[in-house]
């Protein structure tokens, strides 16, 4: 009768360890959730940034060569030089659709949109106007605009070269297949004379701006990317607290519970169930090693998955 009472006690005791682990590895899960979240989240904030970053960039840029072009087509219309200004409106109006579009965060295949509706339209123009307007020339200005939109970083090293060689493919079509004086409409020499000043004029302005703004924006980046290395730090320290937090828990499953567990469950080996003549004494010992087992493997499984984690 004393055996039968201590063997209850003994599967009450295994079946009260057995919910303590049960609990650690619920506790174990819910950091190892936090843990993806948190990484999840500092990769995500830093990609917002910097798509952030490049449409802001893309709006203002866009937005400047938009003025600049509506302000030349003016003084065209004004000369009477009617092609060059019908196809810069044209040109304005197919930027201002992209730009519309990339403020209201339709942002894919944007920039490329953008590089080559320019350089289309500039090599329209330098053929409807002639080279002695120096209307070529603006193609610098997309140069300046390209590097500075997509930045310098090793990932975007190759979009940034593919964009500069279509780019670099305008001019060269600008300068060795148009005429240096229009055959789309008449062009008076003075008139030809005061485009060539007004649009280097306008091409200097524009690589100014762009230089400036450009120098702006990346001083900014760097400041915001440097507040988020901060945040990013806070947020990795309470990575590697967790991760210390799981280790602890791993060396609790490993050594605090199942150290005892292993004498139990040689203690309970050295029973021979067989020799046992009471059957409540076999029913008793056959859960106490199916309750050890369990409570085993639930171990297995809490140190296995911590150290999974943790390497991760």
């Amino acid at each position: 009768m004393c055996f039968i009472n201590f063997g209850k006690i003994f599967i009450f005791l295994f079946n009260e360890l057995i919910f303590t682990a049960s609990m650690i590895e619920n506790e174990l899960n819910k950091t190892i959730s936090t843990n993806k979240v948190m990484s999840h989240n500092i990769i995500e904030a830093t990609l917002n940034l910097e798509e952030k970053e490049v449409s802001n960039r893309t709006l203002q840029f866009g937005s400047i060569g938009m003025l600049v072009g509506i302000l030349i087509a003016i003084i065209n219309l004004v000369r009477g030089i009617n092609i060059s200004a019908i196809l810069i409106f044209l040109f304005v109006i197919v930027l201002g659709i992209i730009l519309l579009l990339a403020k209201k965060k339709i942002t894919k295949h944007i920039i490329p949109a953008i590089i080559i509706t320019t350089d289309f339209f500039l090599v329209l123009i330098c053929f409807a106007e002639g080279l002695d307007t120096n209307g070529y020339l603006f193609i610098l200005p997309v140069m300046f605009a390209i590097t500075f939109l997509l930045g310098h970083t090793k990932e975007k090293k190759v979009v940034v070269i593919s964009y500069l060689f279509i780019t670099t493919i305008s001019f060269c079509i600008c300068v060795f297949l148009s005429d240096k004086k229009s055959n789309w409409q008449n062009i008076p020499l003075d008139i030809t004379l005061q485009m060539g000043k007004s649009n280097s004029f306008f091409v200097v302005a524009l690589c100014t701006c762009f230089a400036y703004l450009g120098i702006y924006h990346e001083r900014k980046y760097i400041a915001v990317i440097n507040n988020e290395k901060n945040t990013i730090g806070l947020q990795k320290e309470k990575l590697r607290q967790q991760n210390v937090n799981l280790k602890e828990i791993a060396f609790m499953s490993a050594h605090n519970l199942r150290a005892p567990l292993t004498n139990i469950l040689a203690l309970v080996n050295l029973i021979d169930i067989n020799q046992l003549e009471n059957e409540d004494d076999k029913v008793i010992i056959t859960h106490i090693q199916t309750s050890a087992q369990k409570l085993d493997e639930v171990i297995h499984g809490i140190v296995a998955k911590t150290y999974t984690n943790i390497s991760n």
